[in-house]
């Protein structure tokens, strides 16, 4: 399934989407399209479980569970992106990251078990985070 969205720069964005993993074709410079690894829709990290619960370009909110999963919150998050880089000898392609611990209070939040509310806060950051991009350092 390909979406097609028109942004602000008068660049589309091309956005497909499978089961197991997910590409962002996004033009750099209006010249070349980059791929880059999206973040997946399950992310088992910190003893936790993530599901996702939905995203924009540049906003994510997932759903944590620990490992009986019982339902522990919410997290929102602004997506941070990692450049291209060789790191031990190995090579990673553009990538967006999951928020590290680090990260809460400044570009993520933990905002509790209430749905309701966490998805009012996805809401206000979403739009907070309209075309910002964070880029990983």
């Amino acid at each position: 399934m390909v979406q097609k969205r028109f942004n602000i720069e008068n660049n589309y964005q091309y956005q497909t989407k499978k089961i197991t993993r997910q590409k962002l074709y996004i033009p750099i410079k209006n010249r070349k399209f980059t791929n880059m690894d999206t973040l997946q829709k399950e992310i088992k990290t910190n003893g936790h479980i993530y599901h996702q619960i939905d995203r924009t370009n540049n906003t994510a909110i997932y759903s944590q569970h620990n490992k009986d999963g019982q339902l522990a919150g919410y997290e929102v998050f602004i997506i941070r992106i990692a450049p291209e880089q060789e790191v031990m000898g190995k090579q990673y392609p553009e990538r967006e990251l999951f928020p590290k611990n680090e990260d809460f209070g400044k570009t993520a939040w933990s905002v509790g078990i209430d749905q309701t509310h966490a998805l009012k806060r996805f809401k206000e950051i979403s739009n907070f985070a309209k075309g910002k991009t964070i880029r990983a350092r």
